[in-house]
């Protein structure tokens, strides 16, 4: 009985929905790469084409923006290099062979740090941050803090997941274990 258990387990797990193309299996094993935002400005250059250069277009609140060659685009569903690279298969399909082009997005993010720190609230970062960096933000640890757990709550396609980050003290310095990166709309906890 307790092998068909295991397999049934196994194959319904197995089953599971498709992670948000965004989203790796681990939530929170980010890299510094963050998703375009609603607000970010972009700006697109297309070399030696001064028509299909286009700056300061900002992404709306429902994640998109309009570039004319191509109409509207789904900014949210991509980083800057994936929007780059979607831009260059378009073009060149559409309109130039092997088109050179930059794009560059400025970002904003708001994340929300609570607890036991100087500063408590939302702040809005411009750049991927560290836990340690985010908490840096909200003025460091006060006296009251434990400071030696810190959880992210982080809201995923999924549902709502939390991760708790252990720290560890060496030479009088708090420092991270874990290499992660927090993501637009995280909620730092600091007991």
């Amino acid at each position: 009985m307790v092998p068909y258990v295991l397999i049934l387990l196994f194959v319904v797990g197995g089953c599971s929905t498709i992670p948000h193309p965004m989203t790796p299996a681990d939530d929170f094993l980010q890299t510094k790469t963050w998703p375009i935002q609603p607000e970010a400005k972009i700006e697109i250059t297309v070399s030696g084409e001064p028509s299909f250069s286009k700056k300061n277009m900002e992404v709306a609140p429902d994640g998109t923006f309009t570039y004319t060659p191509l109409g509207k685009i789904p900014a949210t569903q991509f980083t800057e290099e994936s929007l780059r690279d979607y831009i260059v298969e378009r073009l060149s399909k559409d309109f130039f062979h092997d088109p050179q082009v930059y794009v560059s997005v400025e970002n904003k993010a708001k994340i929300y740090v609570l607890g036991e720190v100087k500063n408590p609230g939302l702040f809005e970062i411009q750049k991927p941050i560290t836990v340690l960096e985010a908490v840096k933000l909200a003025g460091s640890f006060n006296d009251q803090a434990q400071r030696d757990m810190i959880r992210i709550v982080r809201n995923t396609p999924q549902g709502e997941k939390i991760k708790e980050v252990p720290l560890k003290k060496i030479d009088f310095t708090w420092i991270k274990n874990e290499n992660i990166y927090i993501m637009p709309g995280d909620l730092i906890m600091v007991n």
